[in-house]
């Protein structure tokens, strides 16, 4: 059968010029052309409608206006119709051709896609195009219809049998998901859309299944995020001596008598650094150790840096910055790279302790010195000098010195050209360590900036928590506190340090770095009814923290008379363990103030296993102890204890 405007050939009248050999013309001036009968045209169709039920006149109006309009009926079913008279115009950004890739097509249906391509061609519903616009066809014809529901026909890639999709209707769609992700398994993208592509099909099937997992609460929830969020690096230089001080604890082996703390003071500018042992991590033990161990023999110094840890920010190290006039920064929370000075040497301290013999290792207590000498001694890779010439303005004397002979005789002189020869060597010293901290400080963050995966967040964006709380294994615990989070203030350019509050509340405000957070997916970041930009003195800070439980002490500031001399520090008076008052009775010191415990607020930690440490002071312990973990025999951590540096 041959349909209206079908090409059959074309006749042309063609001069033989030259044939091979062998090759004769045979004259032929008939074509022979076998045809079948074609379909009734569109006129003929037209004058065989039945129009009697109608009037004579009626009659010859509706023919004629089925004569005049005749172009506008199909003359078969692949009769698509073509007009000029409407254009459509595409805008487009630039002149870049609209470059679509070629679909691919199963080789068992070549010869039925070639046919359909030449029977549309020839009933002109397209056309060859070498314009670089043009797009590859696309076939549709995978539809079938099995027991009334219609099904897509999908040919495996590997060459197997082919499948059979279900054509899903848009009011099954969340069900179908739910039941693909939430009721089996929670799994990810992959493996959800593995499972659904095996049994239905809908358009844009692949991204609404991963918006789908990526908005998925328990999800977000309990699922880290890959690969992992890297801030920008941030620095923390000071420009002389004694300006930062950078504070941190560190645990080591239960020493022969007991001793497993140690605090680590180091000077952030020298890197001069000085390791403490302590019987416990109190922060009376701390505030001990920084006066007797650094301020009587190096001075005050400008900044105490910390971590965030309940003896650093107690209220008793508030107290002795106040005193002092010493500023007081910390890190933020779970985030041991703001202070990496004390971090690095930490491992460094490891490093020299391990090399000690196996004999000497449970004394490393007596090893402590030596091992601070030798490092306090060496040229810092930072500075390019030791620690103990940028603090004291002098090389050190190590006994290969008098071993070689370089240890000079003294030199006669008086003592203001000594102290103008030794302000000079310092100058140069401090200006040349200056300089090479920041060269070190520029190549650590240029390093460490080419691995940055940043994505930075906007105010008013919900995020999660990391949480921490949990202590213990936590192979199947969430890795984000459930609690939605708002961000109230974005850092400076180049800073990750954002300031959030949760959604409920948000006068609890508080910094943390950008790679503890994360943000919320597919829910709306509304903007409450009270706007959050209050001045910063409305905003609680910090220092304004209410104290610990166990910092239950509070400093008499009696005033001090400007001409009476200072008496030198005595020491600090707490009470033990067996010497622990009744709680209930009233035996404080008159320089001591008790606080009332009915105004005591709750306890801010959130840790379920807080106060059931089995060792809750670091209190030491013979060797070779068994560790009994009774929460119930614990000794008490609310301990009077009286502060006073200047007695």
């Amino acid at each position: 059968m041959l349909y209206p405007r079908t090409v059959v050939g074309t006749l042309d009248f063609v001069n033989v010029v030259s044939l091979p050999a062998g090759v004769t013309e045979v004259p032929s001036n008939v074509a022979t052309v076998s045809s079948q009968t074609a379909s009734p045209s569109v006129q003929q169709q037209v004058d065989d409608v039945d129009v009697s039920p109608l009037s004579v006149g009626e009659q010859g109006q509706v023919r004629s206006l089925l004569g005049h309009y005749a172009s506008v009926f199909s003359t078969s079913d692949t009769d698509l119709g073509c007009t000029n008279l409407i254009s459509h115009d595409i805008p487009l950004i630039d002149d870049t051709p609209v470059a679509q890739r070629y679909r691919r097509i199963p080789p068992s249906e070549y010869e039925v896609v070639k046919e359909h391509i030449n029977q549309l061609l020839s009933s002109q519903v397209i056309r060859e195009s070498s314009s670089p616009y043009a797009s590859p066809i696309v076939l549709w014809d995978r539809l079938l219809e099995r027991d009334d529901v219609l099904y897509r026909k999908v040919f495996r890639p590997d060459g197997a049998e082919a499948m059979y999709q279900l054509l899903l209707p848009n009011v099954l769609r969340d069900e179908v998901l739910t039941q693909v992700h939430q009721e089996h398994g929670h799994q990810g993208v992959e493996r959800t859309l593995a499972l659904l592509r095996s049994r239905c099909y809908w358009p844009a099937m692949s991204s609404d299944v991963a918006r789908w997992c990526q908005q998925c609460e328990r999800c977000q929830v309990a699922k880290d995020v890959h690969p992992r969020v890297h801030g920008v690096m941030g620095h923390l230089l000071a420009s002389r001596p004694n300006e930062i001080l950078a504070i941190d604890y560190t645990t080591l082996e239960p020493a022969q008598n007991g001793l497993e703390s140690v605090l680590v003071l180091t000077d952030v500018f020298s890197k001069y650094t000085m390791a403490i042992p302590t019987r416990d991590q109190r922060a009376t033990t701390v505030a001990r150790v920084l006066v007797s161990e650094w301020f009587y023999k190096f001075g005050v110094p400008a900044r105490l840096h910390s971590d965030q840890g309940r003896n650093f920010e107690s209220s008793l190290i508030q107290q002795l910055c106040n005193l002092y006039g010493i500023v007081k920064s910390r890190t933020t929370p779970y985030h041991p790279e703001g202070n990496g000075q004390c971090e690095r040497f930490n491992r460094t301290l490891h490093n020299l302790l391990r090399t000690l013999p196996v004999s000497r290792k449970r004394d490393w207590h007596t090893c402590l010195p030596h091992v601070l000498y030798c490092y306090n001694t060496t040229p810092h890779q930072s500075t390019g000098e030791s620690p103990f010439a940028l603090m004291f303005g002098q090389e050190p004397r190590l006994p290969l010195d008098f071993l070689l002979g370089r240890v000079e005789s003294p030199v006669g002189g008086s003592i203001h050209e000594w102290v103008q020869e030794h302000q000079a060597r310092l100058e140069v010293a401090f200006e040349g360590a200056r300089e090479r901290l920041k060269h070190a400080a520029a190549r650590r963050r240029r390093v460490h900036d080419q691995h940055v995966i940043d994505l930075p967040l906007q105010e008013g964006q919900l995020v999660y928590l990391r949480d921490f709380r949990a202590r213990g294994p936590q192979k199947t615990r969430d890795r984000w506190s459930s609690m939605k989070y708002r961000v109230l203030r974005m850092p400076r350019e180049g800073g990750s340090v954002y300031t959030i509050a949760p959604v409920d509340d948000e006068t609890k405000g508080r910094q943390v770095h950008r790679t503890m957070l994360k943000a919320v997916v597919g829910v709306d970041s509304p903007r409450p009814a009270s706007s959050h930009n209050s001045s910063p003195r409305d905003e609680p800070s910090p220092e304004e923290e209410p104290p610990f439980e166990y910092d239950l002490l509070v400093l008499d500031q009696r005033p001090i008379v400007a001409n009476s001399a200072i008496p030198s520090a005595g020491p600090i008076m707490s009470q033990g363990p067996s010497s622990i008052p009744n709680p209930g009775a009233s035996s404080c010191s008159p320089l001591v103030t008790c606080p009332d415990s009915s105004n005591m607020g709750p306890r801010r930690t959130p840790r379920q296993t807080a106060g059931q440490h089995p060792n809750v002071h670091r209190l030491p312990r013979p060797a070779g102890e068994a560790q009994v973990a009774n929460p119930s025999a614990s000794v008490s951590n609310s301990v009077s204890a009286l502060f006073r540096p200047w007695s």
